[in-house]
């Protein structure tokens, strides 16, 4: 999914933080690593990751949401978070590259598994990947925030995505009764 100037707005939105607290996501993340945060968007997690992280690649497909990216780094002077444009099929990063990699709110987005695996290729040996996501399994009829209970995926799919590509469950959790956390480890 392709999200422009349009959707900046959206994800930049405070009440986001109700639902996908930053500092509760990254405290699940050592500090001082190399991270890939990929579908960064305008760098909701991007940002407040590059305090503690070592580096930060912020990976969007989106040429609009890197550009704001961009532009944000300039204006805030963050010099450890690097903005990338990706394709779904190529992360632009060499083999082994990250010690860990997120995906914050966009799993639900992918169309297949290849970002997985690309995600999977550019963690170092025993890297770890941290999912956080909307569950599908939320309960039928009530209003739930995030995306359509149509496009989401349950615990299972994801895990099962993750396994395929050679990585194995490390831990779950919740940030609340609608966003679960899947913590995985590069075998």
């Amino acid at each position: 999914m392709h999200f422009g100037e349009a959707a900046a707005e959206r994800l930049d939105r405070p009440e986001r933080e109700t639902f996908l607290p930053a500092e509760g996501i990254l405290s699940l993340l050592s500090e001082g690593l190399v991270l890939a945060d990929i579908g960064a968007g305008t760098g909701f997690i991007a940002f407040p990751a590059a305090r503690t992280a070592k580096k930060v690649y912020a990976i969007d497909i989106s040429d609009a949401m890197v550009d704001i990216l961009k532009r944000r780094v300039a204006e805030r002077h963050v010099a450890n978070l690097v903005p990338l444009l990706s394709t779904v099929e190529k992360i632009p990063l060499p083999d082994a590259s990250v010690d860990a990699a997120l995906s914050v709110s966009c799993f639900h987005d992918y169309e297949d598994e290849t970002t997985v695996a690309e995600t999977a290729r550019i963690l170092k040996p025993r890297g770890l990947f941290l999912v956080v996501d909307w569950d599908a399994d939320a309960e039928p009829g009530r209003r739930v925030p995030g995306p359509p209970l149509g496009v989401r995926k349950t615990t299972e799919q994801v895990i099962g995505t993750c396994g395929r590509s050679g990585l194995s469950l490390e831990s779950r959790g919740r940030l609340n009764e609608d966003v679960f956390t899947l913590l995985f480890r590069k075998n």
